[in-house]
């Protein structure tokens, strides 16, 4: 494959994981959701990843914070520390008991209020892509 098509491939892996994160949220499944936007934003990284690198495979870390480290991208402090959270969303959309301590704090309204800013983010990594 060819670095154009690796990079359609994580795009479009992670515009189905965005589609399912809005058709979970809809079913007020917050916590997947919530695992679900961290996947198509760790997808969308490691596409901007191999643009900026030259190389078909990104590496391995889940950590969005770590795969923003390695691209050209130009995020605000703000959005870099939304990333982190988003980065949590990783394990705790993994994990029953993180689920069980956070599920009253963890609420429709709790994700729709981060996804406005998580939705700017997401534009501004498809807008290099595409």
């Amino acid at each position: 494959m060819t670095l154009k098509e690796h990079i359609y491939y994580w795009v479009n892996s992670a515009s189905g994981d965005w589609d399912a994160a809005y058709s979970l949220l809809a079913s007020n499944h917050v916590f997947h959701a919530m695992f679900f936007i961290y996947l198509s934003m760790e997808k969308l990284l490691k596409a901007n990843w191999i643009l900026d690198n030259g190389e078909s495979f990104p590496p391995l870390t889940q950590n969005l914070e770590n795969l923003y480290a390695q691209t050209e991208l130009e995020l605000d402090a703000s959005e870099i520390d939304l990333l982190k959270l988003v980065s949590t969303w990783n394990i705790e959309g993994r994990c029953q008991d993180y689920k069980n301590k956070l599920a009253k704090s963890y609420t429709q309204s709790y994700l729709k209020e981060r996804l406005v800013k998580i939705e700017t983010i997401r534009t501004c990594l498809l807008e290099r892509l595409l």
